[in-house]
């Protein structure tokens, strides 16, 4: 981490910095009511839970209400190598017809980046060739003293 000493607040960061507070603040609170009353008018249409895709309501005035049903699924990556194997052995014995199973069930290549850090500059250069890198948008986080300034 970084910690940039020195710095001395002025009047303008001052300013910014408690708009951006006050804005934060109100963004999240914002956030959790339309969360709150998006589910509310969804149960409202919708008492059993949405059904996976696209559902479309008819109201009145011509107006549609679209309403996307999603489901997560989360690969348990325990489970591929016996599932892998399963799959196999019902092939081999006929049950199920043919098919790749890394079809199914794709590895997308990801970095690492404590591996990556450990490179020295010359390995880091090599593996670069696969990388691309832009600029993110930062965080920022305000944190109380443990105890007041003397």
């Amino acid at each position: 981490m970084a910690v940039i000493n020195g710095f001395k607040p002025n009047k303008k960061f001052n300013e910014l910095s408690a708009k951006w507070m006050a804005e934060s603040i109100k963004l999240n609170e914002a956030k959790s009511e339309e969360l709150r009353l998006r589910t509310a008018v969804i149960e409202e249409v919708f008492k059993e839970g949405v059904p996976k895709g696209t559902n479309n309501v008819l109201l009145d005035e011509g107006w549609v209400m679209k309403v996307q049903g999603k489901i997560n699924v989360k690969v348990e990556a325990s489970a591929v190598d016996a599932t892998r194997f399963l799959i196999e052995e019902a092939i081999k014995e006929g049950k199920v017809t043919g098919f790749n199973f890394d079809d199914v069930i794709v590895y997308k290549p990801t970095l690492s980046e404590a591996a990556f850090n450990a490179l020295t500059d010359e390995q880091k250069k090599y593996v670069r060739n696969c990388l691309s890198e832009s600029p993110g948008t930062p965080s920022l986080e305000f944190t109380k003293p443990k105890r007041a300034p003397k």
